[in-house]
C-alpha cells in the first residue's frame, strides 16, 4: 500500500462521489457489544500477517476492563517480506454490516512513527473480498503528518479523514456498510467519510493491526475497547408502521421520531 497525493482528476470525482452520496440517510444500526476478554480473544480471535510481536491479551486500561493490548517489539518485527511488518489480529464477522471500537490515542505515541487502526473487509454475495474499508491512526514524523486516514478501494491508496482526536483520548471508529447505497461511511467520533463499497454485501471479517517499523525505533503499545458489530436494522415504510408500539422495531424510542424518519429520507 503505498501513499501519495491524489491528482486533481481523481479528488474532483472523490468531491462529486461525496456530494452525490451526501443526502442518502445512513441506515440505522443495531450494534451487539462483545468484551474483548481473554477468553473471547483466545477463542475467536486468530493472527493477521505477523503475530503481534510483543504479544497481546485482555487487560484493564484507563478504568476500562476487556481492553485489548497489542505491543509491537521492534526488535521482534517478521523476517519475512514488509507485507508482514503490519502485525494484528482477525474475528470473522459473516453477516455484519457495521463494525465499531474505541482506539486510545496514546500521549507515548507522541514524536514517533505510529501506524494503528480498525479494518473491514467487505465480501460479495460469494464471500469473495471485495474492499479494505480502513480507518488508521498515521504518525509519520518525516512527513511531520499526524491524523486519521481512510483506505479508499476503489483507487487503491489512503484518502485523509477530517477526523480529529488528542493524545490521551479514546477514538471511537465506524464502519458501515451501506449495501443499499453501494457505501462504506467510516467514521472518528462521528465525523466521517464516504467511499465506494465496491459491490460488498457484507462486513465478513475485522482486524485490529499495527505496524512494526524494525528495529531502532521505539516499541509502542495499541489498545482498542468497546468492540461491537452491527447489523442493519429495519425502516418504517409508512406513518402506520411507527403506529401501535411499531417504532421500536425500527430503533426508534418515540413514535414521533419514527415519524420524522420518514419525512426525512424523503
Amino acid at each position: 500500500m503505498s501513499r501519495r497525493t491524489l491528482t486533481t482528476a481523481v479528488a474532483v470525482t472523490a468531491v462529486v462521489g461525496l456530494i452525490a452520496t451526501s443526502a442518502l440517510a445512513a441506515p440505522t444500526i443495531d450494534y451487539n457489544d462483545i468484551p474483548l476478554t481473554q477468553a473471547e480473544l483466545d477463542a475467536n480471535w486468530v493472527v493477521d500477517r505477523a503475530v503481534p510481536s510483543g504479544g497481546f491479551e485482555s487487560v484493564s486500561f484507563e478504568s476500562r476492563d476487556s481492553v485489548l493490548e497489542m505491543r509491537v517489539d521492534p526488535d521482534n518485527r517478521s523476517t519475512g517480506s514488509s507485507f508482514f511488518f503490519t502485525e494484528g489480529l482477525l474475528r470473522q464477522t459473516p453477516g455484519a454490516a457495521a463494525l465499531k471500537a474505541d482506539l486510545y490515542v496514546d500521549p507515548a505515541w507522541e514524536g514517533q512513527d505510529i501506524r494503528a487502526g480498525l479494518w473491514g473487509v467487505g465480501h460479495d454475495e460469494s464471500g469473495d473480498r471485495t474492499a479494505f474499508p480502513i480507518i488508521e491512526y498515521h504518525q509519520d514524523t518525516g512527513l511531520g503528518f499526524t491524523g486519521w486516514r481512510v483506505w479508499d478501494s476503489a483507487i487503491g491508496d489512503w484518502v485523509s479523514h477530517p477526523g480529529s482526536t488528542s493524545f490521551g483520548e479514546w477514538a471511537t471508529l465506524e464502519i458501515v456498510l451501506d449495501a443499499d447505497n453501494n457505501q462504506f461511511i467510516l467514521s472518528v467520533d462521528g465525523v466521517s467519510e464516504t467511499l465506494s463499497g465496491l459491490d460488498s454485501t457484507t462486513l465478513g471479517e475485522v482486524i485490529v493491526n499495527m505496524f512494526n517499523y524494525g528495529p531502532g525505533t521505539p516499541a509502542y503499545e495499541v489498545h482498542v475497547s468497546n468492540f461491537a458489530i452491527g447489523e442493519v436494522m429495519p425502516t418504517p415504510a409508512t406513518k402506520d408502521d411507527c403506529r401501535n408500539g411499531g417504532y421500536a422495531e425500527f430503533g426508534f424510542t418515540n413514535q414521533g421520531l419514527c415519524i420524522a424518519s420518514l419525512v426525512s429520507n424523503r
